[in-house]
Order: structure tokens, then sequence, then C-alpha cells
């Protein structure tokens, strides 16, 4: 498959300022995005991902970033298996704690990445991410946990985020 067939699926924190995501938005060649809030319901983040989803012709790769991270793996759960088939990997970035309640199907619980996936937080203690937490969630969905290079809840410019970027390339070529 060439690169062109690659769509990036980036799911965004609605309350985020502008950062790294919206540069990688605009200099990825096939880009659908969606922001999801924390206060939003789990369907609202299934059926707002879903719709981006069905635009989506071929493979994809998926990055998340706060409160887009539960909101990934909420949409993950009820993916069907040929659309899990279609995800080539998944960068789950700073998971806003506050934003994985849980629900009465345990959602979040029961949610896996079911290909490639990471899960980052930064260096040092985040408290919208704890360390501790950011852990246990990864072993849950089936994520490695890695360390970026940069500290707090990585949600800064970082000059387009290289690092991430480098990853992102590392998980795809991993195939």
């Amino acid at each position: 498959m060439s690169a062109p067939d690659l769509t990036l699926l980036l799911i965004r924190d609605r309350a985020e300022p502008a950062m790294w995501i919206d540069t990688w938005a605009r200099s990825y060649p096939l880009v659908q995005t969606v922001s999801c809030a924390e206060n939003e319901s789990i369907s609202t983040w299934q059926n707002r991902i879903q719709a981006a989803w069905q635009q989506i012709p071929e493979q994809a790769m998926i990055v998340a970033h706060g409160a887009g991270v539960p909101a990934a793996m909420a949409w993950q759960f009820q993916n069907s298996l040929a659309g899990q088939q279609r995800i080539r990997g998944m960068i789950l970035i700073s998971p806003l704690q506050s934003a994985c309640a849980d629900d009465a199907q345990h959602t979040l619980q029961r949610a896996r990445t079911n290909c490639k996936a990471a899960l980052i937080i930064g260096q040092g203690e985040n408290p919208l991410c704890p360390s501790a937490w950011a852990a246990e969630m990864a072993a849950l969905w089936q994520a490695r946990l890695l360390r970026a290079p940069q500290s707090g809840h990585l949600n800064r410019h970082f000059g387009g985020w290289q690092w991430g970027m480098q990853l992102m390339q590392e998980i795809l070529l991993a195939d």
C-alpha cells in the first residue's frame, strides 16, 4: 500500500488551544479531524468519530489527544472487525483522566486497541494524566506506555512535534 492510501484520523480535545495536532492536520496529505469534549457522552463520541471514519476509504492511523483518547477508545469498542482491520496503528497522547468516566456498558474498561498502539505521556507528573493511572490504562487498552522527551500534558506546538511523527513512522514501518 502506498503512503497516499493512508489517512491520518486526528481526534483532538476540543478544550485545547492550537497545538502540534493542528500542525499535523495541515501538513499530512490525507486527514480527517474530529474534536471531542470531556463532557460529551460516549455515544456522542462514537457517532462523531464514526461519521469521520466513514469518509476514510482505505487504511488509517489514529492519533488522539486528551479527551480525544477516551473518545477514540469508546469508538474502537464499537468498531466492527472489518473496521479494526483497517487501522494500522494508534497513538494515544495524554489521555484526560477526568474524561474516562465509566458507563453502564463499561465501555472504556472493555475497549482494546487491537493494533500496534502506544499511550504517550510526558516527562514528570501531569495532574490531568497521572503516570500510575496512565500505566493502568495502557495495560488495559493493550497499548505500549511511552514517555515523550517533553514534559506536561503535551498540548503545545513543539515545532510540529517531530518526536511524535517519528513514532508514527516507526509504528507504520513495523509491519
